[in-house]
């Protein structure tokens, strides 16, 4: 999919370990000339009418929710039969790696973490 410009919008850079549902990239939003991140959902999900609606009535319902410790999500979209999930792409390490590298913690700085 690199290279592929979703909805005439969205160009894919970079891909990004996917999951069990979506497989995941960082995109450029032509129009805001800013990274996202667009996350694709995987067969046979995709081809689910009740699961589509169910993740769309989920995402306009965590549109609004603004914290910095959370990437904002700016909405789902279709294009040719692909959906996907348009939001913020934040560079850094993936907490599962970040955690790896410092484990194990103390009870103080688990609870710290946690809190945050």
């Amino acid at each position: 999919m690199i290279g592929t410009i979703l909805r005439l919008r969205y160009e894919v850079l970079e891909e990004l370990p996917s999951s069990p549902i979506f497989e995941n990239f960082v995109a450029k939003d032509l129009t805001r000339d800013v990274e996202v991140c667009v996350r694709v959902v995987h067969q046979p999900f995709a081809s689910e009418p009740e699961f589509i609606a169910e993740l769309a009535s989920v995402i306009e319902k965590t549109k609004p929710l603004l914290h910095r410790n959370v990437a904002r999500i700016y909405g789902m979209e279709e294009d040719g039969g692909k959906y996907f999930i348009v939001g913020e792409y934040v560079r850094g390490v993936p907490l599962a790696e970040r955690i790896q590298r410092l484990a194990p913690f103390s009870a103080s700085v688990s609870c710290e973490i946690a809190a945050g």
